[in-house]
């Protein structure tokens, strides 16, 4: 990980694009990495898609300088998804260890959704039901772990929510990812 930044600390929005896009170089993503075209377009479409909970559509058809949001999709499909996840997790472990002291910590959890414009990428359970947004109902679920830090946000696991799973398959997911972090937490 390239960039560390201490909790107390103030972060303008500069520093926490630079944070997000340092954390999002570190996941590979083969299909970007291979290709002719400028893999930190794709990245930077993340970054915005994230920041302003929006579908990577309405960041493609709202942006100049980005690609389509189908190249951008297909891109992202080329990493195998509990790869990704590992990788994801495995530098949240990293950030965590790096910024929380040695004592006992509560973890909150929250579904995020992230609206999507398209078809399933491997089969209809993979997408998830919201209200709607952005032209679409369809989404795709994260369960995200976090730990307050200085009354700060630290998210520190995410796993993906099937929309043919009950949530609490994926609650058991991110606390075994929370279990492997290198903190203490108070037992479940």
């Amino acid at each position: 990980m390239k960039l560390l930044y201490h909790p107390d600390t103030v972060l303008t929005a500069a520093d926490l694009e630079k944070l997000a896009l340092d954390l999002l170089s570190e996941i590979p993503i083969p299909g970007v990495e291979g290709c002719g075209f400028d893999s930190g377009i794709i990245r930077q479409t993340l970054l915005q898609a994230a920041v302003d909970q929006k579908s990577i559509k309405a960041v493609t058809d709202s942006t100049l300088g980005t690609y389509s949001d189908d190249y951008t999709l297909a891109q992202l499909h080329t990493v195998p998804a509990a790869e990704l996840e590992a990788v994801v997790n495995d530098l949240l472990a990293q950030q965590a260890a790096m910024i929380l002291g040695p004592g006992p910590r509560i973890i909150c959890l929250d579904f995020v959704d992230i609206h999507y414009h398209g078809c399933p990428h491997r089969d209809a359970g993979e997408l998830c039901h919201t209200i709607p947004c952005d032209g679409t109902s369809q989404c795709h679920r994260y369960l995200v772990g976090f730990v307050l830090c200085r009354a700060k946000p630290l998210v520190v696991a995410v796993t993906p929510v099937r929309g043919d799973e009950p949530k609490s398959d994926a609650v058991e997911r991110l606390l075994d990812h929370v279990a492997a972090l290198p903190c203490r937490w108070p037992p479940r």
